[in-house]
């Protein structure tokens, strides 16, 4: 399996949020674990100002697959801001060898727009499955129904949606999927820890994908070894065949 972290797990660690110093701090595990995959995670165009260094620069080359998350504060429509965030992102995109940029279904405002972007960057922009109140399941079909995109399966964001639907949605759509998001719902909230509450009949769905799959969590800097114990039990998870922990 491709199994991967997101600069965002460490939100809460570095502020502001140094990819340079995101990545120092997880280049031990990567390293231990032979991972192969990575997302760079922005929430505002603010924190691009930081450059990669070259340090940063040469481990993610060296990877399988790197993605950046285009900033989830920022809207893209056809305005001076969301070029000079492209601009930005597809120096970062194309210095690193990334593979995709993945955006929120709410913040496109129109999709030819962001088509035009790909081919003025040479870039590949895909989606996320998103919680129900944001863009709700039916929506999301909808636009895959309209728009050839590409979009990654957010474990969190998709157990707020009925399993039963979503269980129809993801059957239909499987092949669409170029990326999975790891983190678990609990007490109503998304991006916490599979190895405290348990695996799930939606990380059941995603577990025969041939994707990257990411860890997409909220870490708490005071206890950062929370991070391995996650690792240890996704590992597990995934590489055990009965699927039991």
């Amino acid at each position: 399996m491709n199994l991967g972290l997101a600069s965002g797990n460490l939100y809460k660690l570095f502020f502001p949020k140094d990819q340079n110093k995101i990545i120092e701090f997880f280049l031990t595990l990567c390293k231990k674990y032979n991972f192969n995959s990575y997302e760079l995670t922005y929430s505002c165009e603010d924190e691009l100002e930081i450059d990669l260094n070259d340090k940063s620069i040469k481990f993610l080359k060296a990877l399988e697959c790197v993605s950046i998350h285009y900033p989830f504060h920022d809207i893209i429509e056809d305005n001076e801001q969301t070029r000079r965030i492209f601009k930005k992102i597809n120096q970062i995109y194309h210095e690193t060898d990334s593979k995709l940029i993945v955006t929120h279904p709410e913040q496109v405002k129109n999709w030819d727009f962001v088509k035009n972007l790909e081919k003025e960057f040479d870039v590949k922009i895909v989606t996320e499955l998103q919680i129900p109140s944001k863009f709700h399941l039916d929506g999301f079909d909808k636009l895959l129904s309209k728009v050839d995109v590409r979009f990654v399966f957010d474990i969190g964001h998709a157990e707020f949606h009925d399993f039963e639907l979503l269980k129809v949605f993801f059957d239909k759509y499987s092949n669409r999927i170029c990326e999975v998001h790891l983190n678990k719902v609990f007490d109503n909230k998304a991006h916490s820890h599979f190895f405290m509450h348990g695996a799930s009949k939606t990380l059941e769905l995603v577990k025969n994908l041939d994707v990257p799959m990411i860890i997409e969590e909220a870490f708490d800097p005071d206890k950062i070894e929370d991070i391995e114990k996650e690792i240890k039990y996704l590992l597990n998870y995934f590489l055990n065949p009965d699927g039991n922990m």
